[in-house]
Parts: C-alpha cells; sequence; structure tokens
C-alpha cells in the first residue's frame, strides 16, 4: 500500500474551494425606540379553553396580526363586567379587519 497514492486521490476528490460573494450595502437600519416594559401581573394564572381551528382562524382575523389573546381577553373582560362600550369597540375592530 502505498500512502503517496491515498493522499494524492484525497487531494484529487476535494472540490476547489469556493469564494464568497461579497454582499451588497446595506442600508442603516435607523435605532427604533425600546418599548417600556409591562409590570408583571401579580398573582397571575392561566385560563384556557377548546375551540375549533376554524373558530381560531376566525378570532385571529378578527383580531389583527398578533392581537388575537389581547383580543380574546378584552371580549371576555368586557362580557364579564357588563362594559357594552368596549365590547363594541372590540366588535368594531373585527369588523374593520375582516373586510
Amino acid at each position: 500500500m502505498d500512502d503517496g497514492s491515498k493522499k494524492a486521490k484525497a487531494e484529487a476528490t476535494v472540490a476547489p474551494a469556493k469564494k464568497k460573494a461579497t454582499k451588497a450595502a446595506r442600508p442603516k437600519k435607523t435605532a427604533k425606540e425600546a418599548k417600556p416594559k409591562r409590570e408583571p401581573i401579580q398573582d397571575a394564572c392561566v385560563f384556557a379553553f377548546r375551540l375549533s381551528t376554524a373558530d381560531r382562524d376566525l378570532i385571529h382575523r378578527a383580531a389583527g396580526s398578533g392581537k388575537a389573546t389581547r383580543f380574546v381577553r378584552g371580549a371576555a373582560l368586557a362580557a364579564a363586567n357588563g362594559d357594552t362600550k368596549a365590547f363594541e369597540e372590540l366588535i368594531g375592530q373585527a369588523k374593520a379587519n375582516l373586510k
């Protein structure tokens, strides 16, 4: 066995190194203002319920992008407190998002 021939074969099978493509200069991002931190809710707990996928999708569309939890929490609390004004605002928001 000739170690020289094995080494030559191994070198021949190695792919040539690729050059990195230079990236186009990106525009610098502007600094975003930091959101104020919310204070943690004392004695927080989880309230969960089951619903169909179709109902979940409808809630997501009605609430708007990334606001489903806030929407459902607001609707539940408005109904529980008898706050028709807050509930009607949520309905208006849902109508606007479903258009």
